[in-house]
């Protein structure tokens, strides 16, 4: 939901291999990455900043765990159009100074989730197009990341999403894009809207979250392959509270974040042993 949302899709675009859309890829492509990006202290915020973030970049195709453009992820029934597994989502601690819309509250924790993902894939016949459905719901823990502290139960959230990939193969470029909206349990979206009473000033009404849609989002963007080592990307997102259950939360500056990304992945290492796409 957060900045790490917006990095993980980051890291799907990074996840873009050249073997995309090969039929037998190799199971391991190693390397790293940096991204370049502006983002919004949490959804709605007026606050941004510019992170430049290194990253290990890494596509593991094993028959139970993957992770590669459809994300990280358990496999526990796969077919060529379906799959059920699990996901994960995490989210960094935001710090609340420097935030006017949470100045004088406590900052958010970090987020982890888990939950069960069914995922449907269409265009399966489409030698450069991919077109997929998924349907994730996770449980989601905040954690100071501290033995005292380690993990403490913020609710559930649901999100439906749709991908689409469209690779030109002879140049090598690849377009991304994606459709979402997130819903979240009033716990959930409490975490991150509320206003208590001990927290509340003449212009910070207090403000109880309910549950409902928590944001719809939208991205695209173009990644490059140079070389046979070296890939480059970039593209847009927009986030929008318009829907948003809590949109009235005084801590929702804006009903629109727009965040832009730019970066590269230099691969290492391929393994020689190859894998059977789906």
């Amino acid at each position: 939901m957060l900045f790490a949302c917006v990095l993980q899709s980051s890291f799907a675009a990074a996840q873009v291999s050249q073997n995309l859309l090969s039929e037998a890829p190799p199971q391991y492509e190693i390397g790293a990455g940096l991204i370049a990006l502006n983002v919004p202290d949490y959804s709605g915020s007026k606050n941004t900043r510019i992170r430049v973030v290194p990253f290990p970049y890494y596509i593991y195709r094993g028959e139970y765990l993957r992770a590669d453009d459809e994300g990280t992820r358990a496999r526990l029934i796969s077919s060529k159009r379906h799959e059920v597994g699990l996901s994960f989502g995490f989210n960094f601690p935001v710090n609340s100074e420097g935030n006017s819309a949470r100045a004088g509250m406590p900052n958010l924790d970090g987020i982890v989730a888990i939950g069960p993902r069914l995922l449907f894939r269409f265009l399966t016949d489409k030698p450069n197009q991919k077109l997929n459905l998924s349907f994730a719901t996770r449980a989601v823990f905040s954690s100071k990341f501290s033995f005292n502290n380690l993990f403490r139960a913020e609710g559930y959230s649901l999100e439906p999403t749709l991908n689409y990939w469209y690779q030109w193969q002879r140049s090598q470029l690849t377009l991304f894009s994606t459709l979402s909206f997130e819903f979240g349990s009033a716990r959930y979206n409490q975490f991150f809207y509320n206003v208590s009473p001990q927290f509340q000033t003449a212009t910070r009404p207090q403000f109880h979250a309910r549950s409902g849609l928590v944001e719809r989002s939208m991205s695209i963007g173009l990644g490059h392959r140079i070389n046979n080592r070296l890939f480059i990307f970039g593209g847009t997102s927009w986030r929008n509270l318009a829907w948003a259950a809590n949109r009235h939360s005084p801590l929702v500056e804006t009903e629109d974040n727009f965040t832009f990304i730019t970066g590269l992945v230099w691969t290492f290492f391929e393994s020689r042993q190859k894998v059977k796409q789906l």
